[in-house]
């Protein structure tokens, strides 16, 4: 377990990463795996398949997207807090082409704040090659449901 410095709670971060993989459907779905989680940081994996493609074979950005989004959101989850993605910017570098077959995105905290949180996240391929990165703003919100409007 480790001590969060700025709420002096403590965390177990592979509880955390187990609930966090359990609760989420379009990661289920997908086959999207949590695979690190830590104090402002996260990884998660994908592996490729072929409805994932595009047109041309490559892999959809759509894909890419959801799994920078997915790591982002774990890593300001870190804290504790129920989040949700607010902002985007995002960039493809380079298309994931036929010999792609899983995808891999980190994700790190840049600004943890009082309401939300700005991370950068990356998604490179299963040899190391940067594909795409974004940086995401996302909110923390209350814990109690019946306050999310």
């Amino acid at each position: 377990m480790t001590e969060n410095k700025d709420t002096k709670n403590v965390f177990d971060y592979e509880e955390m990463r187990i609930r966090r993989s359990r609760s989420n459907p379009i990661a289920q779905h997908l086959g999207v795996e949590l695979t690190v989680l830590r104090e402002g940081y996260a990884e998660a994996e994908i592996a490729i398949q072929d409805y994932m493609r595009n047109p041309v074979g490559s892999v959809h950005g759509g894909i890419h997207f959801t799994l920078a989004d997915i790591a982002a959101s774990a890593a300001a989850y870190s804290h504790g807090d129920p989040v949700s993605t607010m902002n985007c910017d995002y960039q493809y570098l380079r298309a994931a082409l036929a010999d792609c077959t899983r995808l891999i995105a980190s994700a790190t905290e840049v600004k943890y704040g009082r309401r939300a949180s700005v991370v950068r996240a990356e998604v490179k391929d299963q040899n190391g090659k940067l594909l795409s990165m974004g940086t995401f703003t996302i909110a923390f919100l209350p814990k109690d449901k019946d306050q999310i409007q």
